[in-house]
């Protein structure tokens, strides 16, 4: 189970970290009444919410049934679906606003000036911890093998964050650089809008992409992460019978979960049964080092 602790120790960093920067958010919105920091607010709110249910996720997904005998780990991308969902509509609102920001710029002019000073501390800081929930969460995964969809999400969305921040004090910046008289003042009405444009451009690739991969896990699909079978199949290849000949080791993750399918052909007409259990077995005993929750099936394939 030290996957899962890892994976619940990391989430409860994740919650704690997110309700600081919600509350401090809400803050500087009540000095500021600027939209985009009570969208981060709203923002930060959910993504702790949903790292209390990652959480419950976490420790329930394990537990096996008649109808699951393999535990519930299905959740675990369902859960990533719905945070790069969550994520993937955040660039969505940043999107809409400053392009009607920079529209009605554009028609009448009557945008008002920024107030930044409120802002730069709360930028700095979520820079610093979006940032570093990130790099942390990657850490933690990598510990246990990326076995993680969970923290994947996680990481994931962190960096979004920290980009969008990053973004954002750009703009501040450039803020207290441009004098209101000369020919880039515009910055001071619309510097952040445009920011935000370019940053939206960048940051929609990481959200798709995760929620790619968390689909192809939802369905059952061969991962495409060439490591897991790398890792793997070597395993296989070396503990099998003489008389075995591997065609295709197929490798499907779902959360933490590893169905493993091995395709195989005999040089000889009879299979010789108890050399294939004695095979599976230490298979079996050697994957579970470093896959707790797995399966295991041979196929043999003839004419």
């Amino acid at each position: 189970m030290q996957q899962k602790r890892v994976e619940q120790q990391t989430l409860i960093v994740s919650i704690l970290i997110n309700i600081s920067l919600g509350a401090s958010a809400f803050g500087v919105y009540a000095q500021t009444g600027i939209p985009a920091v009570f969208l981060d607010a709203y923002f930060s709110l959910i993504v702790a919410i949903s790292s209390i249910v990652a959480i419950l996720i976490s420790r329930y997904s394990v537990r096996s049934s008649e109808v699951y005998p393999y535990g519930r780990f299905v959740l675990e991308p369902l859960y990533a679906v719905f945070k790069s969902l969550v994520t993937i509509s955040l660039l969505l609102i940043a999107l809409s606003q400053s392009a009607a920001i920079l529209y009605t710029y554009w028609r009448t002019g009557d945008v008002d000036k920024l107030n930044v000073t409120p802002v730069i501390p709360y930028i700095m800081l979520m820079i610093v911890l979006s940032f570093g929930l990130s790099i942390f969460a990657r850490y933690q995964n990598r510990k246990i093998g990326e076995a993680s969809t969970i923290l994947a999400a996680d990481s994931r969305t962190a960096f979004v964050d920290g980009l969008m921040a990053t973004g954002v004090a750009t703009g501040v910046g450039l803020f207290l650089l441009v004098d209101e008289r000369g020919p880039l003042s515009f910055v001071l009405y619309i510097g952040d809008a445009i920011i935000s444009l370019i940053l939206v451009m960048f940051a929609w690739l990481t959200p798709v992409s995760l929620l790619k991969n968390s689909f192809i896990e939802l369905t059952s699909g061969i991962t495409p992460r060439v490591q897991w079978r790398e890792q793997i199949q070597p395993i296989v290849e070396q503990n099998l019978p003489d008389i075995c000949l591997l065609t295709t080791c197929q490798v499907r993750k779902i959360g933490m979960f590893i169905h493993i399918s091995v395709m195989l052909e005999f040089t000889e007409p009879v299979v010789p049964i108890a050399a294939l259990r004695t095979s599976k077995h230490n298979i079996e005993q050697l994957l579970s080092i470093n896959y707790p929750h797995y399966q295991l099936d041979f196929i043999v394939s003839g004419d």
